[in-house]
This record gives structure tokens, C-alpha cells and sequence, in this order.
């Protein structure tokens, strides 16, 4: 089966974001509390929220607006706390982002609601592991992404386009960086970086790349039986077609639509790739675009 593609539209780029969820609310919290206490007692296993490569993030008590986020290698990341300002490149959209830092190693951010996409376990090596007990809740992640129905992935790909536009990209290899909310039926985009460093344009490629995980992808394809392999590869294909059916409201076909987004993000002309990665995402892409 080949993924049909649908005609192209014109995009129009559109937000979202409580307006008073920003740094004047969050100082107006601090000040009426004892600010300084509630946000030492954020760092708890209990309140711990989602963890990452480099941070942690934790719920504050009394406060359902935003969220402490920390650098997991610094032994005391709240040694010193000064709320200072940060400056929001997305004063409409609720993408994550810092609104106040506390010092180099702690800042306030604006809360997402939903679930992480994809699997994920951190272990003490700093590593993301896949189980065998992996590959059902992925199917059941996977199922959610696919029911969620066009609009949600337009929205997805509009937001997309305005963190490039403003010189920001989102991590797409953690697909942990991406929350599906039923309630809402959204996804939501959690981590964004600065784009200094690169000179990826393919911005909206990067869907399917979070929504299936790809960076665990053929690990947990490794563990799964022939019927829960078929089942992954059929929701995937469902969710690879609504992804591109707006990326291709607004942009050209190309038939090596993943390989040129890998090519583009490392910086690799002319298809001349180094990476051994080329040969899982080829392998991997052949098996989701066209299905015996």
C-alpha cells in the first residue's frame, strides 16, 4: 500500500495560549506565597513530571500554570534563586517555554497538558532503554496518535512553522518533547532550542519523526511478534499520511521525504551520507511507505 498524498493548500499560521499564563502571573503567585519555599519543595519524586536528556521537570504545589524546570546534573539546582525575566519569542503560543529563569541551572515554564508521545525509560547511564513490555503501550500510544483527526496534525505543522519562522526548532529525535492531549485533541510541542547552529529549512518534515519515535523505533519493532509488527506498521502508515497531508499543504512532493530530513538536519549535501543511521531509516521507511 503507498501513502496517498492529497492536494496542496495554502497554510495560515494560527496560537494558542492563556494570556495570563506569563511572567507578571507568575510573579503575582511568588509573592502572595512564601515563592521561594514552594519552589524548593518542587524537587520531588512525587511532583517530578517528566525527565530528559539534560533537565528535569517538576509540578509546583498550589500552582497549575507552570512548571519548574531543572539541569539534572547539578547537585543543587536551586542553590540560588533570583526571578528574572526571559525573553518569549512566542508571546501567542503556548509551546513550553521559559517565562522567568531562576539561575543557570532552573527556569519557570509555561505548563503543557497531555501525555509524552512514544516510549521512553531513563536509566542511570543517562540512556533510553526498550523492553519487550514496551511494544503494547506503544501500540496503544500509537492507535490515540492515529485517531486524532486532521486538524490536529495542521495545527501541529502550523506550530511547527512558527518556531522556525521565529529562529527556534523543536527537539524532534526526544518524541518525549511532543504531548498528545486527548482532552484537547492536540499535540503539544514542550522543548525548543535556538537554530543558530543549523540550517535545517525542512522544519515540518520532523513530524513523523516525533510522532512515531523513530529514535526508538526499530528497538521496539525488534521485540514485537509478526501480528503486533503489522499492527505498528498499519497505524504508523495512517499517522505518516495525515502528517503528510499538512506538509504538503504548503510545500513540494519529495519522494525521500525522512532521508532528506536527516540530510538537511547533519548537514549532508547530496545525499553522501556518513552515518549509519541512513541504513535504519532507509530500511525503516521503506517498510512504512509502501507495505507488501
Amino acid at each position: 500500500m503507498k501513502i496517498t498524498l492529497l492536494p496542496q493548500k495554502v497554510v495560515t499560521f494560527g496560537g494558542k495560549r492563556n494570556p495570563n499564563h506569563n511572567f507578571e502571573n507568575f510573579c503575582e503567585f511568588f509573592n502572595k506565597n512564601d515563592g521561594e519555599k514552594i519552589i524548593r519543595q518542587s524537587i520531588s519524586p512525587e511532583l517530578k513530571a517528566g525527565e530528559g536528556f539534560l533537565s528535569k521537570v517538576y509540578s509546583i504545589p498550589g500552582n497549575d500554570a507552570f512548571m519548574l524546570r531543572v539541569n539534572k546534573f547539578e547537585q543543587n539546582p536551586l542553590r540560588t534563586i533570583n526571578l528574572i525575566k526571559t525573553k518569549d519569542y512566542f508571546p501567542d503560543l503556548n509551546i513550553g517555554q521559559p517565562i522567568a529563569r531562576l539561575n543557570s541551572n532552573a527556569e519557570i515554564l509555561i505548563k503543557q497538558e497531555g501525555f509524552p508521545c512514544g516510549i521512553k525509560h531513563i536509566d542511570n547511564n543517562n540512556c533510553s532503554n526498550i523492553f519487550k513490555e514496551d511494544v503494547e503501550p506503544f501500540i496503544a500510544y500509537l492507535k490515540k496518535a492515529a485517531s486524532f483527526p486532521q486538524s490536529a496534525y495542521d495545527e501541529f505543522e502550523k506550530e511547527i512553522k512558527i518556531i522556525h519562522k521565529n529562529s527556534h526548532m523543536f527537539d524532534f529525535v526526544n518524541s518525549q518533547n511532543v504531548l498528545f492531549d486527548e482532552k484537547a485533541v492536540s499535540f503539544n510541542i514542550v522543548d525548543i532550542i535556538k537554530r543558530s547552529w543549523t540550517k535545517f529549512n525542512n522544519c515540518d518534515l520532523v513530524m513523523p519523526m516525533a510522532l512515531l519515535d523513530f529514535q526508538n523505533y526499530s528497538r521496539i519493532n525488534k521485540f514485537a511478534t509478526n501480528i503486533q509488527k503489522d499492527e505498528i506498521q498499519n497505524l504508523s502508515v495512517t499517522i505518516i499520511k495525515k502528517a503528510n497531508a499538512s506538509y504538503y499543504k504548503n510545500n513540494t512532493f519529495s519522494q525521500n521525504l525522512l532521508l532528506d530530513l536527516y540530510a538537511n538536519f547533519i548537514g549532508i549535501k547530496n545525499g553522501k551520507w556518513i552515518t549509519k543511521e541512513y541504513f535504519k531509516m532507509k530500511k525503516i521507511i521503506k517498510t512504512l511507505f509502501v507495505k507488501a
